[in-house]
């Protein structure tokens, strides 16, 4: 069969492919007897893209489900070169699948026509793969392909799963290995929370710092003493025999037990000291050091507030730190989200310049052609007054009288009409 091709551009170096649009003829179509109907055949043609040469282009590795799918609900749709051993696919078809996965590019592409093709139409939208060279003008030619029938191992029917899978599983792992690295972030304590940690009181008994006394009216033997515990521990019997050999032998046993006043100081007491006092003098006696028990109890425990500012002030630079990180890791969100939405906005505008243009073109020819019309009506209406009222006074003459002829437009009406209206002023 003979198919009109249009070489739009070249890919590769050694050797260079053709990329060219393949206009197969309609078999129902007759042949063309007038500029109308050749424009008519135009539009009826089958326009084919080799799919080799859009996969070496595009990388459309990502679409060969939907392309395996098109083919088993229309396989007509596709066709197959068995000299070169080439596929081809129709452009509505390839321009569906592109829309569908977001290739804007390669839909417009598909969807234009021959004309627009010569005139330069997908230059702009092949500047962007640099794989292609493109010619000013693309070449027009005639070649024979031989059509010949599908046998089911194409390579395009293969769904390539190795390669799928390969790129699955490198999403996968650098998705697991950003999961990774932003856990440490997310897992951060706040500062707030450490703060309330480590300023929280301990539930438990704290030491308490301060040295009771007891009074003097105390048992000296068994009052709390400021010595080492191993001495006060010695059983009775023992105590008493030392206490009996050092002491003199005039006193009784009972003086030690008098009751004296607590004011008393330890110096001027007028009792002898005992071995227990000799042994180990009680400290003197400090107000401060002996509060009464209910008031020790009922005492706030405040005196840890310069641990506490002590603890603010190095737990400050680590606050300062997490509150950083956490604004940091909100302003590279905030980036990213910002340079993913100009991206996609830059691919929009590129994909949509030609279609834009294409609009204001055709909005322009139409507002100037209800224009021209609006002027042209007007025209014809103010002549047809002038030749009501020469009707009136000059006759036609016979040289320019009417004449049955084909339906001519609207200019040449006017024009005519105009020498009419002259050559009848002329006389």
């Amino acid at each position: 069969m003979k198919v009109k091709t249009i070489c739009i551009g070249e890919y590769q170096i050694s050797p260079s492919i053709e990329f060219c649009l393949y206009q197969f003829p309609s078999p129902l179509v007759t042949p063309p007897r007038s500029f109308q109907d050749s424009q008519q055949q135009q539009a009826e043609d089958f326009n084919y893209f080799c799919l080799e040469d859009l996969f070496a282009i595009f990388d459309l590795y990502l679409i060969k489900q939907d392309l395996i799918k098109s083919f088993k609900q229309y396989p007509g749709f596709f066709c197959k070169d068995e000299s070169s051993n080439r596929s081809l696919i129709q452009t509505h078809v390839m321009a569906d699948i592109a829309l569908k996965h977001k290739l804007y590019n390669l839909a417009d592409l598909c969807r234009l026509d021959d004309r627009e093709l010569i005139s330069g139409g997908a230059i702009p939208l092949l500047k962007m793969t640099t794989c292609v060279r493109l010619n000013t003008t693309p070449i027009i030619s005639y070649t024979t392909i031989r059509q010949g029938h599908f046998s089911g191992n194409e390579w395009f029917l293969d769904a390539d799963l190795s390669r799928l899978e390969r790129l699955s599983s490198n999403i996968s792992s650098s998705s697991t290995l950003m999961s990774i690295q932003e856990d440490p972030l997310i897992k951060l304590p706040k500062p707030s929370s450490l703060l309330l940690k480590r300023l929280a009181p301990k539930h438990g008994h704290k030491k308490n710092l301060t040295i009771l006394t007891p009074s003097y009216n105390e048992d000296a033997v068994h009052g709390i003493q400021s010595a080492p515990l191993r001495r006060i521990s010695i059983s009775a019997n023992t105590t008493t025999k030392k206490i009996l050999k050092k002491s003199p032998p005039t006193h009784n046993k009972k003086s030690r037990f008098t009751n004296v006043p607590a004011t008393a100081s330890a110096v001027s007491a007028p009792w002898p000291q005992t071995s227990a006092q000799g042994r180990f003098p009680s400290p003197p006696i400090v107000p401060s050091q002996q509060p009464a028990w209910g008031q020790y109890r009922s005492q706030p425990k405040v005196p840890c507030t310069p641990n506490k500012t002590q603890k603010q002030k190095f737990l400050q630079p680590f606050e300062y730190l997490y509150d950083h990180i956490e604004q940091t890791r909100v302003l590279k969100t905030t980036l990213d989200d910002q340079i993913r939405r100009s991206s996609s906005l830059m691919q929009t505008l590129q994909s949509s310049g030609t279609m834009v243009e294409s609009l204001v073109r055709r909005q322009v020819r139409d507002m100037v052609d209800d224009t021209f019309e609006t002027k042209l009506r007007e025209c014809t209406d103010r002549i047809a007054r002038l030749e009501q009222r020469l009707t009136n006074n000059i006759p036609l003459s016979p040289a320019i009288s009417p004449i049955k002829e084909q339906p001519l437009d609207l200019m040449t009406q006017l024009m005519n009409r105009i020498d009419q209206l002259e050559s009848k002023l002329d006389k």
